[in-house]
């Protein structure tokens, strides 16, 4: 059901074979890295998934505003602890 809510996402958006996996890591695991070397699409595929998550927060850290907002993180992670929370 999410897998399908994500590929309806985007036209022009390539899906990825690792996508279905990944929803069912995080829905196993309480963290899930995607790793990779750089301009592959790992920051538009973490966008893509928590655009399909019922509940998620997407955090870009080359951003002040969202650099911010951990500056708790104790605080902030509890805040959010019911929610997929996507560091980028």
């Amino acid at each position: 059901m999410l897998v399908q809510k994500v590929k309806r996402m985007s036209q022009h958006y390539i899906e990825r074979t690792i996508t279905k996996k990944i929803i069912a890591y995080l829905q196993k695991f309480p963290a899930v890295a995607i790793l990779g070397p750089r301009q592959v699409g790992k920051s538009t595929l973490a966008k893509k998934i928590v655009a399909g998550w019922k509940e998620a927060v997407y955090l870009d850290l080359e951003s002040a505003a969202d650099r911010q907002k951990l500056t708790n993180p104790d605080v902030y992670f509890e805040l959010q602890k019911n929610r997929l929370i996507c560091l980028a």
